[in-house]
C-alpha cells in the first residue's frame, strides 16, 4: 500500500529555491507566502533562542515577530545578518511584553516584595527594580543593548552576531557600560 504525503503546491515548490533577499523584499510588501517561508526556515531556531529567555512566553513572541515582520522590515538593512537581526525584534518584543506586564502588574498589585519578571534576584521588591530601570536608562542605547543581552545569558559571540558587531566591540561595550552604571550607582545612591 503506498503512502499518501502531502504534495507541495507550485508556489510551495518555488519557495524552497527562493533566495533569502527575494524572500525579504516580499516579506517587506507584505506578501503572507514570504513571511511564510521565513517562518519556515528561521521559526524553530528562533522559538529554541526564545525558549531560554522565557518559556511561558517563547511561542507567543515568535509569532509576533513574524506578524509584525512586514513593519519592521522597513528597519532592516541587508548585511547578510538577517537570523541575527530577527533575533533582535524577537528579543525587543519580548522585553517590550515584559513591561506592560510589569506596568499592570504596578497598577494592579501592591508593593510587597515579590519577584518582578526578568529579575535575576529573588525578591527585587518593584522599588528596587526602579532605580535597576533608571541606572540602566543612563546607558546608551547600543551599551544597554548589549548590558541587557549578556544579562540575559547569551554569549558574547551570540550578542555579536545579533547586533552585528565584533566580539572584541562586545567586550568593550559592556566594559564602558559597568563604568557607566558605576557611576550612576553613584550619583543616584549617593555612594
Amino acid at each position: 500500500m503506498r503512502e499518501l504525503r502531502h504534495v507541495p503546491t507550485a508556489e510551495q515548490l518555488l519557495s524552497y529555491s527562493w533566495p533569502l533577499d527575494a524572500l525579504v523584499a516580499g516579506a517587506r510588501d507584505g506578501k503572507d507566502a514570504h513571511v511564510g517561508e521565513l517562518a519556515r526556515r528561521f521559526g524553530d531556531r528562533l522559538l529554541a533562542r526564545l525558549y531560554a529567555l522565557s518559556p511561558t512566553l517563547a511561542g507567543e513572541i515568535v509569532t509576533d515577530t513574524f506578524m509584525a515582520l512586514p513593519d519592521k522590515l522597513v528597519h532592516y538593512d541587508d548585511r547578510g545578518k538577517f537570523e541575527p537581526w530577527l533575533m533582535g525584534v524577537a528579543v525587543h518584543l519580548l522585553r517590550t511584553r515584559r513591561r506592560s506586564e510589569d506596568r499592570r502588574r504596578e497598577t494592579t498589585g501592591s508593593s510587597e516584595l515579590r519577584n518582578v519578571p526578568g529579575s535575576r534576584i529573588p525578591g527585587r521588591t518593584l522599588e528596587q527594580q526602579e532605580i535597576v530601570e533608571q541606572l540602566l536608562g543612563a546607558l546608551p542605547a547600543r551599551q544597554r543593548q548589549v548590558w541587557e543581552l549578556l544579562e540575559t545569558g547569551f554569549t558574547p559571540a551570540e550578542v555579536a552576531a545579533m547586533l552585528t558587531l565584533d566580539v572584541n566591540n562586545v567586550y568593550q561595550l559592556k566594559n564602558r557600560a559597568r563604568k557607566t552604571l558605576r557611576r550612576a550607582a553613584r550619583e543616584v545612591l549617593g555612594l
